[in-house]
């Protein structure tokens, strides 16, 4: 993550964590119910343009952080 040391607790942390691995295993689940192979080519195409995106950070005021686009999330969204 893009941030300062200590910004964030490690019971917010830890709360964090498990609510990503959780939400983790029930996308893959789903992933593998209902992959089809004509949408591969695009994931592919599209991973590669929103890891191209995501090299564009801004700042985030008063934090000492940084961010960018939440690529993860906008193919979700999308495919």
């Amino acid at each position: 993550m893009h941030m300062a040391d200590a910004l964030l607790s490690p019971t917010v942390g830890g709360i964090m964590l498990a609510t990503t691995a959780v939400t983790t295993l029930y996308c893959a689940r789903k992933v593998q119910r209902q992959l089809d192979n004509s949408k591969i080519p695009l994931m592919g195409v599209l991973g590669a343009f929103v890891f191209a995106a995501q090299m564009i950070n801004f700042a985030i005021p008063a934090t000492g952080s940084s961010g960018h686009i939440g690529g993860g999330l906008l193919l979700a969204i999308l495919l």
